[in-house]
């Protein structure tokens, strides 16, 4: 097979040799302009949806939660950046459109649980809500993974897990 090939390449005149080569170089040189084009759109569509990052507010805390210092240590470290008028964004949560994603978690967070205004629910209130979100971190469902994989510090200990549900089982007998 070989010598078969060697036998027609012999038979192709060179100036069509010459051709074929000039057009697979000129084919390589369309991807390599095609790529890079593309590659600079993407950039500037990154580059230009900068200018329009989500509004992050932090309103005055009107009440807060008054829980023993390893309780509210826990709780500010997993769940305050989310569920409280103190949210603290690293640099990496600021750049859009990540910081869509962290604008959507936090309002979704403060609606159903805002531990900067914790007086405005009643007694039950708040140990119903403490009571749900101790459930919630005991299964698994808080804080949530997207948000522990950008903020380790976050995540929630055996430990810390059984340091809340001890001072949730004390409101219980209270």
């Amino acid at each position: 097979s070989l010598i078969l090939i060697f036998t027609i390449l012999n038979r192709v005149p060179d100036s069509l040799l010459n051709r074929k080569t000039f057009k697979m170089k000129k084919q390589k040189t369309y991807k390599k302009k095609l790529i890079v084009i593309s590659l600079l759109i993407v950039f500037l569509i990154f580059a230009g949806i900068q200018f329009i990052p989500p509004v992050i507010t932090n309103p005055p805390v009107t009440g807060n939660l008054k829980v023993p210092h390893e309780v509210q240590t826990i709780l500010r470290n997993s769940c305050y950046d989310c569920h409280s008028n103190e949210t603290n964004l690293s640099w990496y949560d600021k750049i859009v459109p990540v910081s869509w994603f962290v604008a959507q978690h936090i309002k979704e967070g403060r609606s159903g649980l805002n531990f900067s205004e914790w007086d405005k629910l009643s007694a039950a209130d708040q140990k119903a809500k403490l009571w749900e979100s101790v459930n919630q971190v005991s299964q698994g469902a808080m804080p949530l993974q997207s948000y522990t994989l950008a903020h380790p510090r976050a995540k929630i200990s055996q430990k810390d897990l059984k340091v809340l549900e001890n001072y949730i089982w004390g409101l219980r007998v209270n």
